[in-house]
């Protein structure tokens, strides 16, 4: 929301501690303010950075030197580091999976604060920064006290000056302090944006492959529940049809065998038995009448065969 806060502040007496708390950033600026740099006022003015840079260490070839100038109405400041230091540092650093994606050298960056503080001078971890009409005009390398400060209602103590100034120029949209790193800083950033592009390319790429497989399972949970439900279904209905058929097989015999009855009993049978029993002569005994004897004995589930139009006497 445009605002900037300080979330937390740490002193660190190696890089190997620095690195196990700056790994869950997502970059990070390096302020270089050690005796790997080398610093220099000129009670003069320069247009041309280079021979800044040239007046102040005349002996240094400054093709193997990352340099920083800082320039105001009266006084030109020159902070200088061998190219070779400040890479294996920043190396070091992606080593650990820390971006660095801005830098600067000595206590240059200092001058953003000159529309922040309302006094006269500042003092960072090693040296007192003076201020005039909101402008730096001054850098003085002193031993230095503890100092704390409110600095546009956020309190800092002097010892996080510099990383804390070393932030703000990375949002600072005008740069003062000019150097030949710029090119630089530009390939460490854009580096760093590709970096997070593609890592987070993969971790989206992925959670959308996760997504994919997780919907497919549960649709296949789904399906597959339904399928088993289906089959369930499915063997007893086939148990239920195989018990409806022999059914239907038990009905349909019993439906021929009424049907039998029932064209037995629509005939002229008892007739004809009527009319034998009157024919037996008074001396002689019936004790059997078969009317369409068994052809075979009866069993069950097979069909009753009978001998048609006979009586067996």
């Amino acid at each position: 929301n445009k605002e900037l806060t300080v979330e937390s502040r740490n002193e660190y007496s190696s890089l190997k501690e620095a690195v196990s708390d700056l790994k869950g950033q997502k970059h990070v600026v390096l302020v270089v303010n050690n005796q790997q740099v080398l610093f220099k006022k000129i009670d003069s003015v320069y247009k041309v950075t280079e021979q800044a840079v040239k007046a102040a260490f005349p002996s240094v070839k400054i093709s193997d030197f990352y340099y920083q100038v800082l320039i105001n109405e009266f006084q030109t400041y020159v902070a200088i580091c061998r190219k070779e230091y400040v890479n294996k540092l920043i190396a070091k650093y992606k080593d650990e999976g820390v971006s660095v994606v801005n830098f600067s050298l000595h206590n240059l960056s200092a001058y953003v604060l000159g529309s922040y503080v309302d006094q006269d001078e500042i003092q960072t971890s090693n040296a007192v920064i003076k201020f005039k009409n909101n402008e730096l005009i001054d850098i003085l390398k002193e031993e230095v006290t503890q100092q704390n400060y409110s600095i546009n209602n956020l309190d800092l103590s002097n010892q996080f000056i510099l990383p804390f100034t070393g932030l703000l120029t990375s949002f600072w949209s005008e740069n003062k302090a000019l150097s030949n790193f710029d090119t630089y800083q530009k390939e460490l950033y854009e580096e760093y944006q590709q970096h997070r592009f593609y890592s987070l390319g993969i971790k989206t790429a992925l959670g959308f492959v996760f997504t994919i497989l997780l919907i497919n399972f549960i649709i296949f949970s789904n399906s597959y529940s339904k399928l088993n439900q289906l089959n369930n279904e499915l063997q007893v209905n086939s148990s239920y049809k195989s018990t409806l058929i022999r059914l239907q097989e038990r009905v349909d015999k019993k439906m021929e065998l009424s049907k039998n009855m029932m064209s037995l009993s629509s005939s002229k049978t008892s007739w004809y038995l009527n009319e034998l029993g009157k024919s037996v002569p008074t001396k002689t005994q019936l004790i059997a009448l078969a009317f369409q004897p068994l052809t075979k004995s009866i069993k069950k589930n097979k069909k009753i065969l009978v001998t048609q139009n006979n009586i067996v006497v």
